[in-house]
């Protein structure tokens, strides 16, 4: 398993878009590593969802669907995935694939916060505030 996640961490660099926010490097991922990352995520892994999700936003390798990432993303974020919680929230922070919500955003924003990352702790903690 843990040879599996390394692997897939090494072949998935824009997974900093979660934690940023920030674009990632366009990056062409080869359609092996799509069917690789396709498959851990059927088979439940939540970081492989997560990144299929990030691919579906940007169009990376994949179509650009904002349906498909939304699906991939709550695959990932029902299982604690603390970054897909946060690309949900940003998601319905900007609208992007469902109706723009502050509420929304903040809910998921506090979940990826709850779950340990300290990037959702801080937009949560902003959007809270205003």
């Amino acid at each position: 398993m843990i040879k599996t996640m390394m692997k897939l961490a090494t072949s998935v660099a824009f997974f900093t878009t979660l934690t940023t926010g920030v674009q990632a490097q366009e990056a062409d991922y080869t359609p092996q590593q799509i069917q690789e990352m396709r498959q851990l995520a059927e088979q439940g892994e939540s970081f492989a969802q997560a990144a299929l999700g990030v691919l579906y936003i940007e169009g990376n390798s994949v179509p650009q669907s904002y349906a498909e990432a939304h699906k991939w993303l709550g695959r990932a974020a029902a299982q604690n995935e603390a970054l897909a919680q946060f690309q949900l929230g940003v998601l319905h922070y900007r609208g992007q694939g469902v109706p723009q919500s502050d509420a929304e955003a903040l809910a998921w924003f506090g979940k990826s916060c709850a779950a340990g990352l300290s990037e959702g702790c801080s937009i949560y903690s902003k959007l809270k505030i205003n």
